[in-house]
C-alpha cells in the first residue's frame, strides 16, 4: 500500500514482476478502489472484478502508494485513506494481507517536497509544509502534517482485518536488511519459498532495476525556476505559461547534472535544524502510540519516540 517514497516503484518494477507474482493493474484498480465516490461504490462490483482478475496458481497483488492518500494532499485530510481502507475490507473470498511501509517523518518530508518539486511545483519548502490555506482544508487541497501519522492509518488496518494479515514495517528496515524483510513476507503468506524466489528474480533482474530518483539540491533549485514554463501536473503551482513537452526537456537536464554530483552533496538537508525539531516533536507521540501497535522499538531507525526519551533518561 505505500506509503510513497517508501520504495513502492522499486517493489512493483522488480519484486512484483517476478513470475511467482500477480501484479493487478494498477488503473484497472484505481477504478475500483480510488475513482468510484462512495455513493457509487459496489462491494459487489469491486468482488466482481477481482474474481476475473485473480491468477489459482499465483500471488496476487494490489500495489498502489496511492491507496493510503496523495502524499500533496494529505489523503484530502484523511478521508481518502480512511475510505479505501473500508473498501478493502470489503474484499471477500480470498485471504487478504497487507504490506506497508513507513518512514522517518523529517526524512519523508524531504523527500515528497524533491518530488512535489520534479513533479511540477514552484512553493519553497516552508510554504509546501505550511500551506497559505491550510487553515481551510475542506477547501484548499494541500499538504498535511497529518498525513504522516501513521498510527491512525495502521491501527484502522488492524481493526479492519486480522492483525496478524498486516505486516508494517519501517522502509529504514527494508534499506538495512532487505532479506530480512522479504523473509518476514515470506513468513507472513506461509510460504517459505518465498524468500528465495525473491532473491533469485532480482539476481536475474540485476543492471535492469529502476527506480523513482529525487532531484538533487542543485536540480531544485532549477526546477522551481523551469516548473513556472509548464503546467504538466496537476500539483504545479505558478506556472505562467505553458509550453508542451518543455517538462520531458529539463527532466533529461536535471538527469544529466546529477549523474555528475558526488552523492554526499547530492542531497544536503532541505530542513533546518530547528525545523527538523520542531517535526520530531510533532511526531513523537504519534510514533510512541505506533510502536505500541506493532510491537518495536522505532528508535533504533532514528524515529522521534517515547523509546528513544527512555534510552536517554
Amino acid at each position: 500500500m505505500g506509503y510513497h517514497k517508501t520504495a513502492t516503484t522499486f517493489w512493483q518494477r522488480q519484486v512484483f514482476s517476478i513470475p511467482c507474482f500477480n501484479l493487478i493493474d494498477r488503473l484497472q484498480s484505481q477504478a475500483h478502489f480510488l475513482e468510484k465516490t462512495p455513493y457509487n461504490f459496489s462491494a459487489k462490483a469491486l468482488n466482481e472484478w477481482l474474481a476475473q482478475v485473480i491468477d489459482p496458481n499465483k500471488m496476487n497483488v494490489i500495489s498502489d502508494e496511492e491507496l493510503l492518500g496523495n502524499i500533496h494532499t494529505g489523503g484530502n485530510g484523511g478521508s481518502i485513506t480512511y475510505e479505501v481502507i473500508e473498501r478493502i475490507a470489503a474484499i471477500e473470498g480470498v485471504e487478504l494481507y497487507i504490506l506497508l511501509f513507513f518512514r522517518e517523518q523529517t526524512s519523508m518530508i524531504e523527500s515528497c517536497y524533491r518530488q512535489y518539486v520534479k513533479k511540477g511545483g514552484c512553493y519553497s519548502i516552508q510554504n509546501y509544509i505550511y500551506p497559505p490555506k491550510a487553515a481551510v482544508r475542506h477547501r484548499f487541497a494541500a499538504f498535511s502534517l497529518e498525513h504522516f501519522m501513521y498510527h491512525d492509518a495502521i491501527e484502522h488496518l488492524q481493526r479492519k482485518m486480522s492483525k496478524k494479515n498486516v505486516l508494517a514495517l519501517p522502509y529504514e528496515k527494508f534499506c538495512e536488511k532487505p532479506n530480512e524483510v522479504y523473509a518476514e513476507l515470506g513468513k507472513l503468506l506461509g510460504s517459505q519459498k518465498l524468500e528465495v524466489a525473491i532473491r533469485d528474480g532480482l539476481k536475474l533482474l540485476d543492471g535492469q532495476k529502476t527506480s523513482n530518483k529525487s532531484l538533487s539540491n542543485l536540480s531544485l533549485i532549477l526546477a522551481k525556476v523551469f516548473n513556472r514554463l509548464s503546467r504538466h501536473d496537476p500539483i504545479a503551482r505558478h506556472s505562467f505559461i505553458h509550453i508542451p513537452y518543455i517538462d520531458v526537456i529539463f527532466k533529461k537536464l536535471y538527469e544529466g547534472i546529477d549523474r555528475f554530483i558526488p552523492r554526499k552533496y547530492r542531497y544536503l538537508s532541505l530542513l533546518s535544524s530547528e525545523q527538523k525539531s520542531n517535526l520530531r516533536e510533532l511526531y513523537c507521540l504519534s510514533n510512541s502510540k505506533l510502536e505500541k501497535l506493532l510491537g518495536i522499538s522505532l528508535a533504533q531507525y532514528g524515529y522521534s519516540a517515547q523509546s528513544e526519551k527512555d534510552s536517554l533518561s
